[in-house]
């Protein structure tokens, strides 16, 4: 039980370092090719998206984890399906906020962000279902 608390703990630290990195790599990026429109509003759907997503899923993981750790893959498997149509809806509700002339930078700043989150999270429990 200890060591799926101190796994869930580390996982919550990872997501908040890959966030804030994944954030100065897109502002640097916009800072060094002097786009006009600026990537804050996309970047700031992004990281929301990814911090919220990936810290119900750890508790949803743990919570798993410690009462019926059988189930981890199904969890997995329904979390990845789940954060899938979330990211859809939440790219609809921005196609519809700010048009089709504007969704680009949107979509590009998000599904870096979404594929980033699901390769930490498939890696992260796939090593951590290895070991146990």
């Amino acid at each position: 039980m200890e060591d799926i608390k101190k796994t869930s703990t580390q996982y919550a630290i990872q997501v908040i370092i890959i966030a804030n990195l994944l954030m100065l790599i897109a502002y640097g990026v916009q800072y060094a090719m002097g786009l006009t429109p600026s990537l804050l509003a996309p970047m700031a759907i992004s990281y929301g998206f990814y911090l919220v997503t990936a810290g119900i899923f750890s508790v949803i993981w743990k919570k798993v984890a410690i009462s019926n750790p059988d189930m981890l893959t199904t969890v997995y498997m329904a979390t990845s399906g789940f954060r899938m149509l979330l990211a859809l809806a939440t790219l609809t509700v921005v196609y519809i906020v700010v048009g089709r002339e504007q969704m680009m930078p949107y979509a590009v700043v998000f599904m870096i962000f979404y594929l980033v989150a699901v390769g930490h999270h498939s890696y992260f429990f796939a090593r951590f279902n290895n070991k146990h």
